[in-house]
């Protein structure tokens, strides 16, 4: 069982709210640096960092 916790103020909030689906990815341990990454406001989540 996967619990998702948006909370209102986030900025993804109003896009969340009214999708029809969204998707949680589950990441391994030794990707902690990733997901603090993702979880920061104002990082480059998709520059180099990502390598995508």
């Amino acid at each position: 069982m996967v619990v998702v916790w948006i909370a209102e103020g986030a900025s993804a909030w109003p896009v969340l709210r009214t999708a029809p689906l969204f998707a949680v990815h589950l990441l391994h341990s030794g990707q902690t640096a990733l997901s603090d990454l993702f979880a920061r406001t104002g990082s480059d989540r998709f520059g180099p960092a990502t390598r995508w």
